[in-house]
């Protein structure tokens, strides 16, 4: 028996068992403020790369749009299939939600929009680098 008529083995088990609840609680609070860390830091890269997107995307409907005017002022023969592929870029970049939804791939979108400007850029005989 200890001082005051504890058993030694109670007084182990008080200092194990309060060892445990400081490190459950460490956990608990760590935990608790990596979650709202983690949050706040995937918040600011969402809103990033969306901008990045937005950006990207608002370039070529610009792009689209503006060669579309020129072309129709044209009214040139040859340029009817150039007309059609613009309309399918304008047309692609308008299919893009302007939300987050898990319905749709993004990385997908993102692919085909990008395809189709390539392809566009190939048939005016522009340079297809997007710079910014």
């Amino acid at each position: 028996m200890g001082e005051g008529g504890e058993d030694i083995n109670d007084v182990f088990d008080a200092i194990t068992f309060s060892e445990e609840a400081l490190i459950e609680v460490g956990f608990k609070e760590g935990f608790q403020k990596g979650s709202i860390e983690g949050r706040r830091e995937g918040f600011l890269l969402g809103l990033q790369k969306g901008g990045e997107t937005g950006q990207e995307l608002g370039f070529y409907q610009g792009f689209a749009e503006e060669w579309i005017r020129e072309l129709q002022e044209r009214k040139e023969k040859k340029n009817e299939k150039t007309l059609v592929q613009l309309q399918k870029l304008v047309n692609l970049i308008n299919q893009v939600p302007d939300h987050n939804t898990k319905e749709v791939d993004l990385a997908e979108q993102l692919r085909q929009v990008r395809g189709r400007f390539k392809t566009v850029c190939s048939m005016l005989r522009v340079g297809s680098e997007v710079t910014g």
